[in-house]
């Protein structure tokens, strides 16, 4: 299947998803005490290719200003497998350094190669990740398994995304996002999916020759 932006995120679903999310907790909020009732965090995890800034804007844009006005951003936080940044060459994966842009991403959390923290891959996606991003809090967690308060405190915040200077860098870097008019682009070049399952004990041998059968049909 083909992995282009608007197969991955659908604006008009999570704005739905969000409306729902505010009448389950308004049904909730009535039948509880005040003295019981207890602040709401929704987190959304995103996959696949998504700009974080098209999930920001559909937010922004919801067409019910009561959902605009009961859900607000706290923090944006990227999990980065410095294994699964490249391609072949060296080249970046498709949005990968989009999806740590600056005035949107406040924590970037790594997930592997943690245990040496001069490893080369780590050290060069960091390098790169901080040329687009010189603000972003970096996190090691190994497994992604993040073990310090204060990590868990960033990813947490409640404010980090609305502070000045990440409200400024929005404006600059994405001219009319908050009017939903921001183009995070399409994917490029488009990517392909490919699932594999196992049934059986896996033949290396097979399953390698396998592989580079798939990979020369696929090359130009």
């Amino acid at each position: 299947q083909i992995m282009d932006s608007s197969e991955c995120f659908h604006a008009a679903h999570f704005q739905k998803y969000l409306s729902s999310a505010l009448e389950a907790q308004q049904n909730r909020s009535a039948r509880q005490s005040a003295y019981i009732r207890k602040k709401t965090r929704l987190l959304v995890v995103l996959q696949g290719y998504t700009d974080v800034i098209d999930v920001v804007q559909a937010l922004q844009t919801h067409p019910d200003p009561n959902v605009r006005s009961y859900f607000t951003i706290g923090a944006v936080t990227v999990c980065v497998e410095p294994l699964s940044c490249y391609m072949e060459h060296r080249f970046l994966f498709p949005k990968c350094l989009d999806q740590c842009s600056q005035g949107v991403v406040s924590n970037v959390v790594f997930t592997s190669h943690t245990a040496e923290q001069k490893h080369p891959l780590l050290v060069q996606l960091q390098t790169l990740i901080r040329a687009s991003n010189p603000t972003a809090a970096f996190i090691l967690a190994e497994n992604g398994i993040v073990t310090r308060n204060e990590d868990i405190e960033l990813i947490l915040s409640e404010n980090s995304f609305s502070s000045p200077q990440m409200l400024r860098s929005r404006y600059l870097l994405f001219p009319g996002w908050y009017e939903g008019k921001f183009d995070a682009g399409s994917v490029f070049p488009l990517m392909v999916q490919i699932c594999v399952w196992f049934d059986c004990p896996l033949e290396k041998t097979r399953f390698v020759s396998r592989c580079r059968a798939i990979q020369s049909s696929i090359k130009p």
